[in-house]
């Protein structure tokens, strides 16, 4: 009879463990968007958990772009895009999705050519996700 309470106690620490909430994914940090260059290309860098598949999607274009970062969690891509496009850039790690972080190309907050806006809050900067 012992032995059944504590299997049954077992259990329930089991049960309990797989139903804790994991923590969210932190949005992107994107660091700079350079100006589109002669080929129509921007460049797009920034920092994310480590390893972590990194998404841009160009509104306009109706495109994306996938990386993976590196170990350090840093990455870099390019993607078609003209001055005043809007885009979304999210990570994803197994099945977890951050919440997207959205830049217009050519606004002068994110290295292209303005004050970087890396420390900046960024929940409210992209409505429009994917």
């Amino acid at each position: 009879m012992k032995l059944v309470h504590v299997v049954a106690a077992s259990l329930l620490l089991a049960l309990a463990a797989c139903s804790a909430p994991t923590l969210p994914l932190p949005p992107p940090r994107v660091e700079s968007v350079s100006l589109p260059d002669a080929s129509g290309f921007v460049t797009v860098d920034g920092q994310v958990l480590e390893n972590a598949i990194v998404l841009c999607y160009n509104d306009r274009t109706r495109s994306g772009v996938i990386v993976t970062a590196d170990e350090a969690g840093l990455f870099s891509l390019r993607i078609q895009a003209q001055f005043g496009d809007y885009l979304t850039v999210w990570q994803e790690v197994g099945n977890d999705r951050s919440p997207p972080v959205g830049r217009t190309v050519g606004d002068g907050t994110a290295g292209d050519g303005g004050p970087t806006d890396a420390g900046a809050d960024d929940a409210g900067a992209a409505d429009a996700g994917p």
